[in-house]
């Protein structure tokens, strides 16, 4: 309900309903805005302590009616910033977003605070990221954008990185990634060699795996992957190969949308015992017999067949 009532804030007058509608939740709410009015309506609604600007603003406008007690800056369309300096106004920011910022060329106004999750986003392509080295408390890293390394093993990030989310048009190869020995979440959306497998398998706290392209019959095995989510694009899932890569796991959920042949056939896990399963947007799903109830969950419920 949360969510809904943030969505729908646009099609109101900003200030009565942010008085009348938003303030009661304000606790339980990440608040989105979209329109000048919206912004200015902030004022309403302090303290303010998470926060996503979809639209354009400049950084006096961000940073109006935000204080120390904001924990959470998202800004999706920052082309107008300049510089980062008003976040060091932030005292207590633990995460932050930067997207489409068109006129920064470095994260150096960053260093030395508390952020422990920083998401970056279509950066310009003379981005410097070095100062990533800066962030002592940063824990989740996200970079969806072109990164200037010739491998993971050049970029600066904290050690205790914990959770690394990587684009597929990062133009970096994934070598490297094993020195950050805290993983425990990783998403790669490009196709790991056989090398990059191995490090990946070599990382001893990893749970949680997601992966778009990808070959499994290059990868090595994973035992420490409980959780794994698979996006295939135009091609197959490969879930044949599941239970020997990783064989300690404890979920899969499978995006079927993109994936080929149009039947999926899941009986192959039932080599994982106690496996739960998830299928997205399957189109026709064989295999479904040889699981317990409720250990197949499929959204939106597709046809059934028998080969």
């Amino acid at each position: 309900m949360s969510y809904a009532l943030v969505d729908v804030w646009e099609r109101f007058e900003a200030d009565p309903y942010a008085q009348d509608i938003l303030l009661p939740f304000k606790d339980r709410l990440s608040l989105e805005v979209r329109t000048a009015d919206q912004r200015n309506a902030l004022r309403l609604l302090q303290p303010i302590t998470d926060i996503i600007f979809r639209n354009e603003f400049t950084q006096d406008e961000i940073i109006e009616h935000l204080s120390h007690e904001t924990e959470m800056l998202e800004i999706y369309s920052g082309r107008l910033l300049t510089d980062l300096k008003f976040v060091r106004t932030l005292l207590a920011l633990k995460e932050l977003l930067l997207c489409e910022c068109a006129q920064l060329t470095h994260l150096e106004d960053l260093s030395g605070l508390r952020i422990s999750n920083l998401r970056l986003l279509q950066l310009p392509e003379d981005f410097s990221f070095n100062s990533l080295a800066s962030l002592p408390e940063l824990t989740e890293l996200a970079l969806y954008s072109r990164l200037p390394w010739g491998s993971l093993e050049g970029m600066p990030a904290s050690p205790n990185l914990t959770a690394l989310r990587l684009a597929g048009w990062i133009d970096t190869p994934l070598l490297g990634v094993s020195k950050w020995r805290d993983l425990n979440d990783l998403v790669i959306n490009a196709a790991p060699t056989p090398a990059e497998w191995r490090e990946i398998a070599a990382l001893p706290r990893l749970t949680n795996l997601y992966i778009s392209q990808y070959d499994l019959a290059q990868a090595a095995p994973m035992h420490s992957v409980k959780h794994l989510q698979l996006s295939p694009i135009d091609s197959d899932a490969q879930l044949s190969l599941i239970a020997d890569t990783f064989p300690n796991l404890e979920s899969i959920s499978v995006n079927c949308r993109a994936s080929l042949p149009d039947i999926t056939d899941i009986t192959p896990l039932r080599r994982i015992k106690g496996l739960q399963v998830t299928l997205n947007y399957a189109d026709t799903v064989v295999g479904l017999e040889e699981f317990n109830s409720g250990t197949v969950h499929l959204y939106p419920r597709p046809r059934t067949a028998d080969i």
